[in-house]
């Protein structure tokens, strides 16, 4: 979205980017690359990765169609990862979390570092029954939490040219901050940061949860 302070994101990451720029980056889960674009005009060769091939053709640079569970890159590859807009709680289960991991952790090089977020339990049973608009009204957010499945259903509605409406129905497996440290430190990370929304100042609803996890070497 147009209002999603993606700069403060990436100064937030760059904290945590290993020293100097000769290695690669990968945004995971990129969608359009908004934070790709960043790292690339600071200098960092990135390459872009989403499952969607419809999404990919938005963007710019390197670009790789493929599944998060089964990177199709070789073994230490990047220096570092970045996953944000909760692309995390789009896995189905825990299972495909710690795969997700596991995968990460192989195509982290030495000391390489994952910067990501996600949606907290808190934040999702907030969300339950309630509608965002947002880029002036052209897209409407409706949200529904099964806290008995811990899955988050938004009904996202978006308007083309004002009068046909898109619709698409997001399914999001909303994890606890322990099965996330759980997964991450069985995968071989360690937990190097946790702070909500990017150590930005937030109101009103409970904010998504940033964290850093550093491959142990």
């Amino acid at each position: 979205m147009a209002d999603v302070p993606y700069a403060d994101w990436f100064a937030y990451a760059l904290r945590f980017f290993p020293k100097g720029k000769d290695y690669r980056i990968a945004e995971l889960c990129s969608g359009p690359g908004r934070m790709a674009g960043l790292t690339r005009a600071g200098g960092f060769y990135t390459v872009c990765l989403d499952f969607s091939l419809a999404t990919l053709s938005a963007t710019e640079g390197e670009r790789v169609c493929g599944d998060v569970r089964r990177l199709p890159f070789t073994d230490g590859a990047f220096g570092a990862l970045l996953a944000v807009n909760g692309s995390v709680n789009y896995l189905p289960d825990t299972d495909a979390l710690e795969r997700y991991f596991s995968e990460c952790r192989r195509v982290l090089s030495a000391a390489g570092s994952l910067i990501m977020d996600f949606c907290p339990l808190s934040r999702a049973a907030e969300l339950h029954g309630r509608s965002f608009q947002a880029l002036d009204g052209r897209v409407n957010f409706a949200h529904r939490f099964n806290a008995q499945d811990a899955e988050l259903v938004s009904l996202v509605t978006i308007k083309s040219d004002g009068q046909t409406s898109l619709h698409e129905l997001h399914r999001q497996r909303i994890f606890s901050w322990r099965q996330i440290k759980a997964a991450a430190e069985a995968a071989g990370f360690d937990t190097c940061a946790r702070d909500e929304n990017f150590n930005m100042p937030y109101a009103g609803l409970s904010p998504m949860v940033s964290c850093v996890f550093v491959r142990r070497t």
